[in-house]
């Protein structure tokens, strides 16, 4: 007789064989999702991805949520190429690491658990960059910098998308943050992934995504930013700048951020060749336009 387990196994087996999805060796897209404490958003966040037809893989880095974040993703992840990985207050360097080590997308793409991408083609059109572009190996959808240690031009979310059909207005720039934030994978393995030296573990990596941007362009390889349509991603919302207090505080910290990118960038770049880079991201821009 079988035991109420073995019933429950069969049963669990059934019902993955039902829903008709088989693993997917090498899918194109791998979206790497960072967990920590938005459970009121999982819902809406899951029910995009899942209906995106080029997410093929969902790797989620859920880093000790108390708020039953990690039950929430476990009750939602169905299919053969959904994946958790838990730890344990790591925080993204570390834990986004292992995530694209383990996934299997040609490219992925991190996004955070607050993020509110409401429209498929978010994903479309960044995946058209890549193929356009052979050397392009990171980009961005959320803020993108040129002339940083200059004017400071910034591309931001603030600049929304008013339709679809305005365009995703693709450009170069020297650096991007999360995210979205799309990357080549052989390229991020090419340049040596994550600098670890930013941050210990369970210390906010504050700049690492910025400072990878750099030393792609060292490498060779490109750096963009484009609109995606409505994909929302209020930063004043994520755990971080929760944690911040008030908005007064939350605005300080910000200051702060782009204060300690800048110093980092100076600590690991001569003059010259911020220069150099960003005479290239300018030229690059130049011949996008036809000029």
């Amino acid at each position: 007789m079988e035991t109420e387990l073995v019933q429950q196994i069969k049963q669990r087996k059934e019902y993955l064989k039902e829903l008709g999805v088989e693993y997917k060796v090498n899918p194109r897209l791998s979206v790497i999702v960072t967990s920590f404490n938005q459970k009121q958003n999982i819902n809406l966040l899951y029910s995009s991805l899942r209906e995106n037809p080029d997410v093929h893989e969902i790797i989620i880095c859920e880093d000790g949520s108390v708020d039953g974040s990690l039950e929430e993703w476990d009750k939602l992840l169905n299919h053969p190429n959904d994946f958790i990985l838990r730890s344990n207050d790591l925080h993204e360097i570390r834990s986004t690491d292992r995530a694209i080590s383990m996934g299997r997308g040609e490219i992925c793409c991190i996004i955070q658990d607050d993020d509110k991408p409401r429209h498929p083609t978010w994903t479309a059109e960044a995946l058209e960059e890549f193929d356009r572009d052979e050397k392009l190996g990171v980009l961005g959808g959320m803020c993108g910098w040129t002339d940083f240690f200059n004017s400071g031009v910034c591309c931001t979310e603030d600049f929304h998308r008013p339709s679809l059909d305005d365009g995703k207005k693709f450009s170069y720039v020297e650096h991007v943050n999360v995210g979205p934030f799309f990357i080549r994978k052989k390229f991020f393995e090419e340049v040596g992934g994550w600098d670890f030296e930013i941050s210990k573990p369970g210390e906010m990596g504050m700049g690492f995504d910025h400072e990878i941007c750099y030393r792609m362009w060292e490498h060779g390889f490109h750096v963009g930013h484009y609109y995606p349509f409505n994909f929302t991603n209020n930063d004043k919302s994520g755990s971080t700048y929760t944690q911040a207090g008030g908005e007064e505080a939350r605005n300080e910290l910000g200051k702060r951020q782009m204060k300690f990118v800048k110093e980092l960038i100076v600590a690991k770049y001569t003059k010259e060749k911020i220069q150099e880079i960003g005479a290239c991201v300018n030229n690059l821009n130049l011949e996008l336009r036809g000029e």
